[in-house]
């Protein structure tokens, strides 16, 4: 009986980890370059601005959210954009947290796609968050776009640092552009094979030095592609094999910057999808190769 090694949950298992381990590494190395480089830079004085956005849904998340940034940044300005909250929630907000900002999204500047929920309730195609950070790339201090089910750990002096010298951060997520992406959008994009095998970025954490050309560039040409609905949600795709302004922002990025940059999340001290009523699966284990299998099956 012939057994095919690469196959196995435990050789799968291994080489994710040692993929990761190395991605690591490439944060680390990154570090050290930016702590020599601006050792005499104050971290304190370089101001960040937060975005996030949400609904009734994402309520409880954003509070922590919104939490754990005046915990560690409360000298920083947030903005939260309304996405379906109500008048109750909204004035909590603004009551609990001084230095928050509640503004109304204005769904009649955009394509009127991005006012419609699909069937898992999802707003949008999440064309919005695009559109929310080009809308705010022209402040004067550095942005940083957090899902609203995201959390600090941390202080983000590092990651301020990194936005200074490469202009933009989005780190890996789970999975590589083919799997979810959906053909039409890869079409659209003109994508190549070298790209299919490109890891995801978390489009729920997106850094930005309004001063850089990559990063601005990037912001505008990711948003003017979600507001193009054959190529942010082509008839077809749906959440079981698409992710949207996800799937575009990795794409164009990896057409654009080939080696340098920040891969993982650890060194940000960032969580992402921090939301106790959603189940997720790691990239690589056997639970998200049998939800792919499932996927496929559905077809």
């Amino acid at each position: 009986m012939k057994i095919n090694v690469f196959k196995s949950q435990r050789i799968k298992n291994f080489i994710k980890d040692s993929s990761e381990l190395l991605h690591y590494l490439n944060d680390v190395l990154i570090s050290i370059f930016l702590r020599i480089k601006y050792f005499r830079k104050n971290t304190e004085k370089i101001k960040i601005d937060f975005l996030t956005a949400s609904d009734t849904n994402f309520y409880n998340p954003l509070l922590n959210l919104l939490t754990s940034l005046n915990k560690y940044h409360p000298e920083s300005n947030i903005k939260v954009y309304n996405l379906g909250l109500n008048q109750e929630q909204i004035n909590f907000i603004i009551n609990k947290f001084k230095n928050v900002k509640v503004f109304d999204f204005n769904f009649d500047r955009y394509p009127e796609f991005l006012s419609k929920r699909d069937e898992h309730d999802k707003l949008g195609s999440y064309a919005w968050k695009s559109s929310i950070i080009e809308e705010n790339k022209n402040s004067e201090n550095l942005i940083l776009w957090m899902d609203s089910a995201n959390l600090l750990t941390n202080n983000l002096n590092l990651l301020k640092l990194y936005l200074i010298e490469f202009g933009f951060y989005s780190p890996y997520s789970n999975g590589v552009v083919e799997d979810w992406t959906y053909i039409k959008t890869l079409n659209f994009l003109n994508t190549s094979n070298e790209i299919y095998t490109k890891r995801n970025l978390t489009g729920g954490v997106i850094g930005l030095d309004p001063t850089s050309d990559f990063g601005t560039s990037l912001i505008r040409k990711w948003y003017e592609l979600c507001m193009i609905p054959e190529c942010i949600s082509p008839v077809g795709s749906s959440r079981e094999n698409h992710r949207q302004d996800q799937s575009i922002l990795s794409i164009i990025f990896h057409q654009e910057r080939k080696n340098f940059y920040f891969r993982t999340k650890k060194i940000g001290n960032i969580l992402v999808n921090q939301n106790p009523n959603q189940i997720l699966y790691l990239y690589g284990s056997y639970e998200f190769d049998e939800y792919k299998k499932k996927l496929v099956q559905k077809k």
